[in-house]
């Protein structure tokens, strides 16, 4: 059976990149930025890539019916 679940170091990069990213719309949001574009869109594809690495990959321990109950929810 093919996964089509990401391995488990890309769960460490998505929580990176969600954090960094969600510290910048935390930024724009609070100090009012309303001049910059293009931080609100790294800050909006930075949160959704790193929820979806983080979110789609395999636990460091997964045995076959968490990983088919995983993939399932997912599809």
């Amino acid at each position: 059976m093919k996964t089509l679940l990401f391995p488990h170091r890309f769960k460490l990069v998505g929580w990176i990149v969600f954090a960094i990213s969600a510290a910048i719309g935390a930024y724009i949001w609070f100090a009012d930025y309303t001049d910059s574009y293009l931080l609100n869109n790294i800050a909006i594809i930075g949160i959704s890539i790193g929820a979806i690495l983080s979110t789609c990959s395999r636990e460091k321990v997964e045995d076959e019916m968490t990983e088919q109950i995983r993939l399932n929810s997912l599809l």
